[in-house]
């Protein structure tokens, strides 16, 4: 596996990541509790990493996928 691979498995692997964390927060907290700092510490991510995933232009998907 080259590094262009194993980068994009790297991505894959901590937006799967960010989704177990915001999907197992949503159900047990609710909507109105769960912010992306709960959802990153959940995830044991930085904040920064989930804007990134966020701003690149899948926020749409990345709600709906939750």
């Amino acid at each position: 596996m080259g590094v262009k691979e194993r980068r994009a498995l790297e991505k894959q692997m901590r937006r799967n990541k960010i989704l177990d964390a915001a999907r197992k927060l949503l159900f047990s907290q609710g909507f109105e509790n769960v912010s992306i700092s709960k959802i990153s510490k959940e995830a044991q991510l930085g904040v920064g990493t989930i804007y990134n995933i966020i701003r690149e232009g899948v926020e749409e998907r990345f709600f709906l996928e939750v």
